[in-house]
């Protein structure tokens, strides 16, 4: 990981994800949700996570669309929207939705890499 992601990543935990500009931000809102999601479901993601940063969710769910990952923007997309109404989710009606972030794992870190290693090539 090149010093400057490094820095975005220290960046996104103080000020959102907002505060970064792209393509790091794409780089730092999807491996830091495939992470959580991974460890911790969807439950973790929403209630822990982003506790006081709800912006963070809707560049969490487009950064996933951005890398051409539909399904999962759609996933997120449709729970963000739902979080957003009602700041309550029975997370254990999706687990379904959630084995896709796990099926497609690979594929996302894959596409994160390739990312990570042209812009750093570029940027570094």
């Amino acid at each position: 990981m090149s010093k400057t992601i490094e820095l975005y990543y220290k960046k996104a935990n103080i000020d959102g994800l907002q505060s970064i500009p792209e393509p790091y931000r794409t780089i730092v809102a999807i491996n830091t949700a495939q992470a959580i999601i991974e460890n911790g479901g969807f439950e973790y993601l929403f209630e822990n996570f982003i506790a006081g940063r709800e912006q963070d969710l809707n560049i969490i769910a487009e950064s996933y669309k951005r890398l051409g990952f539909d399904r999962e923007f759609a996933i997120l997309d449709k729970l963000v929207q739902m979080y957003f109404r009602k700041k309550s989710i029975l997370f254990s009606q999706y687990k379904e939705e959630e084995k896709i972030f796990f099926d497609d794992s690979k594929n996302i870190y894959r596409k994160i890499d390739k990312l990570e290693k042209k812009i750093g090539r570029v940027f570094d």
